[in-house]
């Protein structure tokens, strides 16, 4: 059983009363008519209550409060009006809308994401937590994994003064959802706190409202486990990770090590200057079940084409370059050795590498640029962590999550820079590509290059920061996710707690989408959009995922050049998961190879054989215009479930009388038991095998291409075992076979 919990403590930073008062005349202004009275959306002052004990908490020495004066009542109002702004009040009335389903993956999200890192770095969190009748207000203080799918809250509500409760959830395939709950909740929302300074006359003792002295926190039970690092195989676990089965190492009938030591304290630094991040690990089991795996076996991190790759950790470059056929593409591997222990971490899908091998590297060196090649499709970083001895169910050998050991706080920069000040808790968010320069003005060198809607955290006096925010001629001094600190132009940002910020989901249009002025076709056309075009959603991140995909919904989004408007929720992805069938059903004309990317010089996933049906994803008129035309691609699934890209010129619309036999088949044997591979590495998973002397029968498209890699080291070739199973397999096991 692990406990994560924070320093919260209810007796201390909570309340040991409730305030009931309520200005009944408080309503808020609805955005298109009307009004809403916040007294039916919450009990009294619970949600300025909640916001007051977490101002308690990051204040210092705080002693309990039994009552309420005028001063006390006046500031909990106020904080009421900081904890229920207009967005947050309409996240919560949409949450409520939500049918259940939608609803229970919505709160799966929530937590395997913030809920999980923000504890486990000792951060409470202030809910809204949804019910049938009205929404309660309260601090997630610890969670607890009672079983592999069972979780336990410990959470503070101001309308049970100086107490908690537990609140039990359970993992569904399809979400999360609260399984003891005599409030009958069935939902909650994560409440954007900014912490504010506690009012100065609570500070002396004797006043109003305050015991005379300060009260010491009452002692831990001694086997509460403070500051244990996440426990990979228990509790905020993806279901799918958990339950999967181990698959094959490196070669046939090889054991993979078990057991990571959990002693071994691994820290990473961010490596990119953007902390949103695209996908999970674990996350879209769909998309990589048909490679062999129980989901994504890393993290991707948000990073437009060209931004800057810092090595998370003090290590020696193994590895720099593009083999070939490799998923990753252009790549970099890093060894790193803490106290004995070796770990790896891998940097893919780069545009250009900075470093070379055997070079040795500090944590936030920079060393490399971001691009998509290998497989994928649109700009980010894909960050693999590779621990010796460790052991994720399903996974291949030593792949673990990296996000809990990715330092939350970034550290000072490697190199020696000038003093920083300290942070204002003021978070801006850039409203178009900025570049991060030396000093405050645009002569000065450039440290980074931000694009539009990237969360800052400014750095200094937080009077001069919010009067310098949104002015010409003003700069601003930030820090970036990724640790780096410099000036960015204060006309080009703007408070996320002032207007409709970013969110962290970034999606990408599945093929030529318009964005649109409005939500809905009759709105003016701003621009017409690619597939590689990647657009941040703006809004609450996990209401507006429960919108992808949906038709009839709209999104409003940012363009990585600061444009605003909106495009069809429908016609949208996210990373790693894959558009929705469209109805059309093609057929190829011949063998034919389905790529990563649409374009000729993208990896091969497989090839798909005349007869194939292949499911057509994404917009259904569009796609049927593509069908037989010269230049075109069309984005589809296999019969195996692979999806990719094929060329829309070499398949037909109607199936063949009779699958088209080859002019000539290349078949070939094994020369030792030879594993199949998902892909063309010896880092894929196993898919399946061959033994010595069986047949292999080739269904790359180019045979005289495939036999040239007989035998040859590092080569791979796509084939069929006899027992029907496809492939890749090792080419320099492979020998002719005789006819």
């Amino acid at each position: 059983m692990t406990v994560l919990e924070t320093r919260f403590d209810p007796q201390v930073h909570g309340f040991l009363f409730f305030e009931e008062a309520f200005e009944e005349g408080l309503e808020l202004s609805l955005p298109y008519e009307g009004k809403l009275s916040l007294g039916k959306l919450v009990r009294g002052l619970a949600a300025g209550m909640t916001f007051a004990a977490l101002d308690r908490f990051h204040a210092d020495g705080f002693f309990p409060l039994d009552r309420a004066s005028e001063a006390v009542r006046v500031w909990l109002q106020h904080r009421q009006a900081d904890a229920l702004p207009p967005q947050t009040v309409l996240d919560l009335l949409q949450l409520r809308l939500m049918e259940a389903p939608a609803r229970r993956a919505a709160l799966w999200r929530r937590a395997t994401g913030m809920v999980r890192r923000s504890i486990a770095r000792g951060e409470p969190l202030a809910l809204a937590l949804v019910g049938v009748e009205t929404c309660d207000f309260g601090v997630l203080r610890a969670c607890e994994s009672l079983a592999e799918k069972e979780l336990r809250w410990w959470i503070y509500l101001p309308t049970l003064p100086g107490q908690e409760i537990p609140v039990q959830v359970r993992l569904t395939p399809d979400g999360l959802e609260f399984i003891s709950s005599e409030h009958r909740w069935e939902g909650f929302l994560m409440l954007p706190y900014h912490p504010q300074p506690v009012p100065a006359f609570l500070h002396s003792r004797g006043m109003t409202g305050a015991s005379a002295e300060p009260v010491e926190a009452e002692p831990l039970p001694s086997d509460t486990l403070r500051g244990q690092p996440l426990d990979m195989d228990r509790g905020m676990e993806m279901a799918a990770m958990a339950m999967a089965e181990p698959v094959e190492a490196e070669a046939v009938g090889a054991a993979p090590a078990e057991g990571a030591p959990a002693e071994v304290q691994i820290r990473l630094r961010w490596p990119v200057d953007s902390r949103r991040i695209n996908q999970y690990f674990g996350e879209n089991p769909a998309t990589y079940k048909p490679f062999g795996l129980p989901g994504h076996e890393g993290l991707d991190l948000y990073a437009p084409d060209g931004a800057n790759i810092y090595a998370a950790a003090d290590g020696m470059v193994e590895m720099a370059g593009h083999p070939s056929g490799h998923p990753y593409g252009l790549q970099i591997r890093l060894r790193h050795e803490v106290s004995g222990k070796v770990f790896r971490t891998i940097y893919a899908h780069l545009s250009k590498v900075l470093v070379r091998q055997n070079d040795a590297v500090k944590a936030g060196d920079l060393i490399a640029l971001a691009d998509n090649t290998g497989n994928s499709f649109g700009s980010h970083l894909h960050l693999t962590l590779k621990i010796e001895g460790a052991k994720t169910p399903g996974y291949p050998a030593e792949i673990v999550d990296p996000l809990p050991y990715l330092e939350q706080v970034p550290p000072p920069p490697s190199a020696p820079v000038e003093p920083l000040p300290p942070e204002s808790g003021i978070e801006v968010f850039t409203t178009a590509p900025l570049n991060l320069r030396e000093a405050p003005h645009t002569t000065a060198g450039i440290r980074a290059g931000i694009p539009a809607g990237e969360r800052l955290m400014t750095l200094g006096d937080p009077v001069q920061i919010q009067d310098r925010i949104g002015r010409e001629g003003q700069w601003l001094q930030v820090r970036t996710a990724g640790g780096t600190a410099g000036w960015v132009a204060a006309w080009f940002v703007q408070r996320v707690d002032q207007t409709l910020p970013p969110s962290d989901v970034v999606v990408y249009p599945v093929g030529a989408v318009n964005l649109r002025a409005g939500p809905g076709t009759g709105f003016d056309v701003l621009a017409a959009l690619q597939p590689t075009d990647a657009l941040t959603v703006l809004g609450n991140s996990d209401l507006v995922r429960a919108k992808i995909g949906r038709q009839g919904e709209w999104l409003q989004v940012q363009t990585a050049q600061g444009m605003r408007g909106f495009v069809a929720a429908w016609l949208v992805h996210l990373t790693g998961q894959s558009p929705a069938p469209c109805g059309v059903v093609v057929y190829p004309v011949g063998a034919l190879n389905v790529r990563a990317r649409p374009a000729l010089d993208a990896n091969v996933l497989v090839v798909a054989s005349p007869g194939d049906a292949l499911e057509v994803l994404g917009d259904r008129v569009e796609a049927q215009a593509k069908v037989g035309k010269q230049g075109e691609w069309l984005n589809v699934r296999t019969p195996q479930k692979f999806v990719g890209y094929v060329a829309a010129w070499l398949v037909a619309a109607q199936k063949p009388a009779s699958p088209a036999t080859p002019a000539e088949t290349l078949l070939l044997k094994a020369s030792v038991d030879l594993n199949l591979r998902a892909q063309p590495t010896l880092n894929a998973p196993r898919v399946g095998g061959i033994r010595t002397g069986e047949t292999f029968r080739v269904l790359e498209t180019d045979l005289t291409a495939a036999g040239a890699k007989v035998g040859k080291t590092g080569e791979w070739i796509y084939g069929e075992n006899p027992q029907g199973v496809r492939g890749w397999a090792a080419a320099w096991f492979l020998i002719p076979r005789e006819l």
